[in-house]
């Protein structure tokens, strides 16, 4: 989660290719939709996910 938080403010420090992050979890109902929607609203100022 940590990583998936600082990923976008240091990305444009990496040069080269960039892991994408996969949110899984044992079971429906876990917060994957809002852990998310707070990593897209902090990073980019709107919680809408593309």
């Amino acid at each position: 989660m940590l990583a998936l938080f600082l990923t976008p403010e240091i990305r444009p420090a990496i040069q080269g290719n960039i892991p994408a992050a996969l949110l899984d979890a044992p079971q429906a109902g876990n917060g994957k939709s809002l852990l998310a929607e707070v990593v897209a609203l902090k990073s980019t100022g709107t919680s809408r996910l593309m």
